[in-house]
């Protein structure tokens, strides 16, 4: 299963007109890019992110799409609003889009609908959440943070490093966790 990522995209606004704006520039940059247009009709996970004064980026939200990164955001326009208010500039969104072996975006299918989803995009946007908790605790999303959070197992996730025995250590050492 693959995957591609593009972005970070600045959002301006979360109106009907401003998503019609965001999704044209979008695709304008993907095209300077030498990447495929279009990718409003793809299916993947996004990340929205908070852009501060000296360009670093914070993990805010990350959500996924069964139907297409277009309809999804269209959905979610007015709670974008309200969670970003007056983001002129100051928000923006990775997108992470599934993709066949030959690289042209993945987009849903009647068996997906059937389905509910594909497990890759599930399982990916659990995998994200977990790290950006690592990046920002105060993460927006609920639903999978109280797991992330829950969990502590010494030398991978959520435990004091002082606290390591040798195979903790070793763990660590191996997965290269930074803790």
């Amino acid at each position: 299963m693959n995957f591609s990522t593009f972005g970070p995209f600045p959002f301006g606004e979360f109106s009907k007109d401003g998503l019609k704006k965001f999704w044209l520039q979008v695709n304008q940059e993907l095209e300077r890019l030498g990447y495929s247009t279009g990718i409003e009709k793809a299916i993947g996970v996004y990340i929205v992110t908070s852009i501060r004064k000296n360009g670093a980026l914070l993990p805010c939200y990350v959500g996924k799409t069964d139907n297409s990164f277009g309809i999804r955001f269209s959905q979610h326009r007015k709670r974008f609003a309200s969670l970003f208010p007056e983001s002129s500039g100051k928000v923006g969104v990775f997108l992470i889009a599934r993709v066949t072996g030959t690289g042209k975006y993945k987009k849903v299918t009647d068996k997906m609908r059937e389905s509910k989803g594909l497990k890759s995009i599930d399982r990916l946007e659990f995998a994200l959440i977990g790290e950006c908790l690592k990046r920002n605790q105060n993460l927006i999303n609920l639903r999978e943070r109280t797991f992330h959070k829950s969990l502590h197992v010494p030398g991978f996730a959520n435990s004091a490093r002082k606290k390591w025995d040798d195979a903790a250590r070793q763990l660590a050492g191996m997965l290269r966790v930074r803790n």
